[in-house]
């Protein structure tokens, strides 16, 4: 099995499982991180527009952190539940596909943010056609 019969020996039980405990911990560790700092700064700001807008990031960051630590929470059981046979390896895969999706989506998100601070809550936006009412002021 090449590679794969290596990561699946005894010798390689643990690294493994301190790499998908550091992976699932970093996760978390920067998405509470991130919350902290926004909700801190969102705190020091007398803007209701600028609050508003670090209330639409913190959702952010608390939606893109919980996807990737649950991706690689799925990954961890797999491998300290299942381990006659290589399903965590596929979770490894949609993994990574997982980790460029988020930030595809942030990136992609950007827009609507730059919409949010130049126009107000309840502008219309030019990305999607959709009005965005949710906070009103």
């Amino acid at each position: 099995w090449g590679v794969l019969g290596a990561v699946r020996g005894a010798e390689h039980k643990t690294p493994v499982i301190v790499w998908l405990v550091g992976s699932t911990a970093c996760d978390i560790a920067i998405a509470l991180t991130m919350t902290y700092v926004l909700h801190t700064a969102k705190t020091a700001h007398m803007f209701m527009r600028t609050q508003n807008l670090i209330d639409k990031l913190i959702f952010q960051v608390v939606q893109s952190g919980a996807i990737t630590a649950g991706g690689a929470v799925v990954d961890m059981v797999l491998y300290l539940c299942y381990t006659d046979n290589y399903l965590h390896v596929g979770m490894v895969v949609l993994l990574g596909k997982l980790y460029s999706n988020v930030l595809l989506a942030n990136l992609n998100g950007r827009p609507g943010n730059r919409d949010y601070i130049e126009n107000g809550p309840a502008a219309v936006s030019s990305h999607n056609n959709v009005v965005n009412l949710a906070y009103s002021e």
